[in-house]
């Protein structure tokens, strides 16, 4: 880990700034979201039959969950080998560089209210909730490390299930938000002050085999903005 001292500010983290070009400007970010999410799960217990039944015990689960950001986080840019960006948090009293946000989370369920099949024991209790959670926009610098692609969203934080009576075998927070979303590398590096929002759409389906089987989609859309607020204190473009 490095620090870096520019005036009242520290910067913690892993900027390499003996890699970044000579004379390259660090400049300054927000970064903000929103994100809506639908997912179905179904659930299969192969070895468990109801009485009755001809076929294994089996539910689904749908939800869908929003998201919104309550603070924006505060990074720092700057450029490394080729094309690739080092996006780390300009870390204050004010700023963990951290993307905050306030979400709401709506189930229906045939499962239990453990996310097990059942045969009407212990049914889910479902509805709607809120929570919070927390997540960090950095560089996806690709495979080789050298080529900016966008910005991806990971490190989730905080996050505690409002509906602990009606939970998913697979739940849709925080999996299905790990994504990249493209951003050009000239706007990432400019000094100016500026603004770009990027949306990313995307369906895809899983399946994990087994004595108890799960499979399902998904489907994310997601609105992230990038605020450039110029170049940080004692850097020039």
């Amino acid at each position: 880990m490095r620090r870096l001292a520019v005036g009242a500010v520290v910067l913690v983290g892993c900027l390499a700034l003996a890699g970044v070009a000579g004379g390259a400007a660090i400049t300054r970010i927000h970064i903000s979201l929103t994100a809506s999410v639908t997912r179905h799960v179904h659930k299969t217990q192969s070895d468990y039959t109801c009485p009755g039944a001809a076929a294994p015990a089996s539910g689904d689960v749908t939800e869908t969950v929003s998201l919104t950001t309550t603070r924006s986080s505060t990074m720092v840019v700057a450029q490394g080998s080729g094309t690739a960006l080092f996006i780390e948090p300009q870390t204050d009293m004010n700023n963990s560089g951290r993307i905050l946000t306030h979400g709401t989370v709506t189930r229906t369920s045939t499962l239990s209210a453990d996310g097990e099949p059942t045969c009407g024991e212990n049914p889910a209790s479902c509805g709607s909730g809120s929570f919070t959670t927390s997540m960090v926009g950095g560089a996806d610098d690709g495979h080789s490390g050298r080529r900016f692609g966008g910005i991806s969203l990971n490190s989730f934080d905080g996050y505690h299930d409002p509906l602990p009576s009606c939970k998913s075998p697979d739940p849709a927070v925080s999996d299905s938000l790990y994504r990249t979303v493209p951003f050009p590398h000239s706007f990432m590096v400019s000094c100016r002050h500026g603004k770009l929002t990027r949306r990313l759409t995307k369906s895809d389906s899983f399946s994990q085999p087994g004595t108890s089987a799960t499979s399902g989609d998904t489907t994310v859309h997601l609105s992230l903005t990038v605020s450039r607020l110029g170049p940080l204190r004692g850097y020039h473009c």
